[in-house]
């Protein structure tokens, strides 16, 4: 699989966020890592899953923030 792409709305909670990107990462094969890729803009959030070609990578799910504050 080479991308996985979803849109989600700016509301939703961080629980629902959360179990939704669990469920679309397990459309991967657990051997491999990936990289969960984050956009905020003003009215949604887009994220992107790919393959983790970071083979130093000690998690499975290696986060990329854009546009977020924490």
């Amino acid at each position: 699989m080479k991308e996985l792409t979803a849109k989600f709305d700016e509301n939703i909670s961080l629980i629902d966020f959360d179990k939704k990107i669990k469920k679309l990462i397990q459309n991967f094969p657990s051997e491999i890592n990936v990289l969960v890729k984050v956009m905020s803009k003003t009215d949604c959030i887009f994220v992107s899953i790919v393959e983790n070609f970071d083979k130093n990578a000690l998690e499975r799910i290696t986060w990329s923030l854009a546009g977020i504050e924490l």
